[in-house]
């Protein structure tokens, strides 16, 4: 007997969007715990054969297929029979029958694109005035608008796996920066817009990295066993913050510095609170970031000082993620869901006060991306919505 898990990307399981990095490992009684796939795409939905073998959801070519790897008695895969099985399925999660003859699957069709809307002088905003300003058969998880308005970054899968891609603001097309065997997620411009910074999971674990604009002059910055994820450049691009150690609360904000635009990186020593999603005021002074757990809600911080409470969670309004300045940092930018669990954007002063309802997302076939920062800039409020079609399938499993 032996039990076949997943590791990582915890949110896969209620986030069907989510397409992070996660490994399958198997455990044999008497025996450690054994990695059985790769752990730098997604890998999830473990289903066992009854001759042993183990069935599984990669997303490591492309599009999310069935694989298939033979273990030896202590679980460990015999890494010559690791195979792809179908080409383009796009499966969600799978199921084998007891006699190994049959197998269900789920297949999702996954449109998520960027939408603006005008920031509402007054009221509320309904998300079914918003309008696109990417399409297609596309994931995007998280973007970016230069400081100037002109340009967009953002990660997506259109070409196969998550890589970063420039565009202008106004619309035209998407232009591709990077390009690896690993998913590249979260991009950051710096102040002159000159420069980008993203984190990538090309090597098992989640490092920052730095691309000019133009798509030359790659660096890799952290190189650690840390997860290091959702970097955030300062204006005078002397300083990227990100979250360490992704999805967890107990690990400090990560803060890299240089003292010029031309000399090399090196993690600082300034001491920076707990918590995730940093972003910098427009006088690069100060730090907003959230936190989950007791407490959770949104924080302010000056690197080295003391975090402040801007906004927390409570029984009206819940999960408050991804906050962003206003363009004048007077104020801070949110998603919550309230009471009813409809998700909305809210605005609050940075100096603390009661959150006003800006933006709500009552259309249910345009879902809010849960983990997507709102990004302001040309008088709009940028957001990623999520469009899915699912249905479930049943194949007959024949072995050649």
């Amino acid at each position: 007997s032996a039990i076949a898990f997943m590791v990582g990307n915890r949110d896969y399981v209620t986030n069907w969007t989510n397409i992070a990095p996660s490994a399958i490992w198997v455990i044999v009684p008497g025996h450690p715990p054994v990695r059985a796939t790769d752990a730098v795409s997604l890998n999830a939905s473990p289903a066992w054969l009854p001759d042993g073998s183990l069935l599984y959801v990669s997303n490591k070519d492309g599009a999310r297929d069935i694989w298939a790897v033979r273990l030896d008695r202590d679980g460990k895969p015999r890494e010559a029979t690791r195979k792809r099985l179908t080409t383009g399925l796009e499966a969600y999660s799978i199921s084998v029958a007891d006699d190994g003859r049959t197998l269900a699957y789920d297949r999702m069709i996954v449109r998520q694109n960027i939408y603006a809307i005008p920031i509402p002088a007054n009221g509320i905003a309904s998300v079914a005035d918003a309008r696109p300003v990417t399409s297609g058969n596309q994931v995007i998880e998280n973007f970016a608008v230069s400081r100037d308005g002109k340009w967009l970054a953002f990660d997506s899968n259109i070409e196969g796996n998550q890589e970063i891609f420039v565009m202008p603001a106004a619309g035209g097309e998407p232009r591709r920066l990077t390009r690896n065997t690993g998913d590249d997620f979260s991009p950051d411009f710096s102040g002159d817009g000159s420069q980008i910074t993203f984190h990538s999971a090309r090597n098992i674990t989640r490092d920052i990295y730095l691309i000019n604009a133009d798509g030359s002059g790659e660096q890799r910055l952290t190189s650690d066993t840390e997860q290091s994820y959702s970097p955030a450049f300062s204006p005078d691009g002397l300083r990227i913050a990100y979250g360490d150690n992704a999805g967890s609360d107990d690990r400090p904000l990560g803060l890299l510095e240089r003292p010029s635009i031309t000399a090399a990186w090196q993690k600082s020593a300034v001491p920076a609170p707990k918590g995730f999603a940093p972003r910098w005021s427009p006088d690069g002074t100060t730090l907003v970031f959230e936190t989950n757990g007791i407490g959770a809600g949104i924080f302010v911080v000056s690197p080295g000082g003391e975090p402040r409470k801007v906004a927390v969670e409570s029984v009206a309004l819940r999960q408050l993620r991804s906050p962003e300045w206003s363009a004048n940092g007077k104020s801070i930018y949110f998603t919550a869901s309230d009471a009813d669990n409809i998700r909305g954007v809210y605005r609050i002063p940075a100096t603390g006060g009661t959150p006003q309802l800006v933006v709500r997302f009552d259309i249910p076939r345009l879902r809010p991306y849960f983990g997507g920062t709102p990004s302001l800039g040309n008088g709009l409020i940028y957001f990623v919505l999520t469009e899915l079609e699912s249905d479930i399938y049943v194949m007959e499993l024949v072995r050649k």
